[in-house]
């Protein structure tokens, strides 16, 4: 067990800031911080062991392959292979101690609307109940409202992600998919965590609180908060003092220092930073690092980096 609970912190302290680049305005791994896909199916497999030590795990190895195989090429916004999210998402239903049917659908949640695969040929591998609950997953994922007006529709998209799901499992897998997505929110563009965090806040956490599920529910309101709470702060405070230097951002994204709970910015600009500019900046509290085009020299400068925290 202990190892489980070592992989599931080490997750919740992610990204580390070691050779943190930016790529499109969100946080990227460096490729030697990338989860090991093998090691994580195997705390999966060891994991429901412990709860159900007979447990017949032919499916849920076959489930793991093919999924491996339909998402190859497919990476996260981290830079990581994407079979990383739907491992993580078995893992967490296998905290919750769920049946192997659930952990299958976990791990294939994606394949339908991300690859090639059909619901049929799920049907044929994995039968009925499994198809029923991938299908179930990816019907919720389809469910549109606007953004803007989240908190007005909150209620009664609560009530219908619950009628939808004919299978309250559909429910589950959902919020270990959202869960998994909230602990790696800081590769995402930081308009795009706010969008995500609202989500969950209004939607997710209070399903989940229905459900009786309080360990998903307190964490996925205290990932919510932070990244509300940085998305809102962080970036209004940083982009404020920029705005003085007269810099102009390209890429802004906001990740968490390995070390401990404070937001750090990452920041990409294609104007040349002065060096009392770089000076001042490399002095404010949650700046993790800074590059710019240097057009003079024509090269990617990096203003200060770790050392300098």
């Amino acid at each position: 067990m202990a190892d489980d609970i070592g992989i599931q912190q080490e997750m919740l302290i992610e990204p580390t800031h070691k050779k943190l680049e930016i790529v499109d305005g969100h946080a990227v791994k460096d490729v030697e911080d990338y989860q090991n896909p093998e090691l994580l199916y195997k705390s999966l497999i060891k994991r429901v062991r412990k709860y159900h030590p007979s447990a017949d795990v032919s499916m849920i190895e076959k489930a793991y392959h093919i999924a491996r195989d339909a998402h190859k090429g497919q990476t996260r916004k981290s830079g990581e292979e994407y079979i990383i999210h739907p491992l993580w998402v078995g893992i967490i239903l296998a905290q919750l101690e769920m049946d192997k049917e659930t952990i299958v659908a976990g791990i294939l949640h994606d394949v339908v609307e991300d690859t090639v695969m059909t619901d049929e040929e799920i049907r044929q591998e994995f039968g009925d109940e499994v198809a029923l609950l991938v299908d179930g997953v990816t019907k919720l994922g389809q469910l549109s409202y606007s953004a803007d007006k989240l908190e007005v529709q909150a209620e009664n998209l609560r009530k219908m992600f619950l009628a939808m799901a004919k299978d309250i499992r559909v429910i589950i897998i959902k919020l270990a998919d959202r869960l998994h997505n909230m602990r790696t929110l800081q590769y995402m563009r930081p308009e795009k965590q706010l969008e995500k965090a609202k989500e969950t806040m209004d939607i997710y956490a209070p399903i989940a609180q229905r459900l009786g599920i309080s360990k998903i529910k307190v964490e996925l309101d205290d990932l919510a908060t932070m990244a509300v709470e940085d998305a809102s702060g962080t970036v209004a405070a940083v982009t404020s003092i920029l705005s003085q230097l007269r810099i102009n951002v390209a890429n802004m994204s906001l990740c968490r220092h390995k070390r401990g709970g404070d937001a750090l910015m990452v920041i990409e600009t294609d104007q040349h930073i002065k060096p009392h500019q770089v000076a001042f900046l490399s002095e404010l509290p949650g700046i993790l690092s800074m590059t710019y085009y240097d057009k003079e020299e024509d090269e990617d400068v990096s203003g200060f980096d770790e050392g300098d925290l």
